[in-house]
């Protein structure tokens, strides 16, 4: 069986029907919704619309602020420019443990923040490779010269965007996920350089998965863009003036 997982809190759940809208102009997949922490109107909305799974992982486990050497901690304060990432990291290093509960053989993960304007479908055999896993290479310049710059990766090592992840039930680079995830998570910034690690580690490499799969703000706009992942405070606000300037009524009866 294939389907859609996607993961949300409370902070989040404005989102939902703004990519559930995106998300139906264009597939008919299944979707399972990962409660991050929503209140009960949002997790009856997804109860609406797929099969809403709790996430019963407390975030005890994830090293805060006082937990990291003081130095790398004004590093990784350096590296996002001031911005509080701090509370980010609870709901990042849980992420794994979603990927864990997906119902679905073969998974895609997507992150709230992703207009999905294509059919999804061609993804899901993508993961039928030995790592069993498929994503998009973070290509931006900026940010990997700074990933160098401030020693969160090797010379020689790729970064992935884990904003969107192809992958199957069995793939051993999800349970690593978790497993250093839930053990190694105050040694990474974050999710994303935690997974790439491992990736560059482990014997089979995963899939390369076409830019269009995951465009982001520094890229040319492209006609065959699938998916167009707002990231940052940036790319959230794109998202409230596209929503602010739509017809409430309209609007929520296209999101059903």
């Amino acid at each position: 069986m294939e389907g859609i997982l996607v993961g949300c809190n409370q902070a989040q759940e404005w989102l939902l029907p703004w990519w559930w809208l995106h998300y139906r102009l264009h597939n008919k997949h299944p979707v399972a919704f990962i409660d991050f922490g929503m209140s009960d109107t949002a997790k009856k909305w997804c109860e609406e619309k797929g099969t809403l799974i709790s996430l019963d992982v407390s975030d005890d486990f994830i090293a805060g602020k006082e937990e990291i050497d003081p130095l790398t901690a004004l590093t990784w304060e350096g590296f996002y420019r001031g911005n509080n990432f701090w509370p980010g990291r609870l709901g990042w290093f849980k992420k794994p443990f979603a990927l864990l509960k997906t119902p679905y053989q073969r998974t895609i993960w997507i992150d709230l923040d992703c207009q999905i304007r294509a059919d999804l479908s061609p993804l899901f055999a993508l993961c039928q490779n030995p790592s069993g896993i498929a994503l998009v290479r973070d290509r931006d310049p900026d940010t990997i010269n700074r990933d160098l710059d401030f020693g969160l990766i090797f010379e020689d090592e790729v970064v992935y965007n884990s904003g969107l992840i192809v992958y199957k039930k069995e793939s051993p680079a999800i349970a690593e996920f978790a497993r250093r995830a839930r053990e190694h998570n105050r040694e990474f910034i974050g999710d994303q350089h935690l997974l790439s690690r491992i990736l560059y580690e482990q014997e089979h490499k995963p899939l390369e998965l076409p830019r269009r799969y995951n465009r982001w703000k520094w890229d040319k706009p492209h006609a065959d863009t699938a998916i167009y992942h707002w990231v940052n405070e940036e790319g959230k606000e794109v998202i409230r003036k596209s929503l602010s300037a739509l017809n409430p009524l309209f609007f929520n009866r296209l999101a059903r």
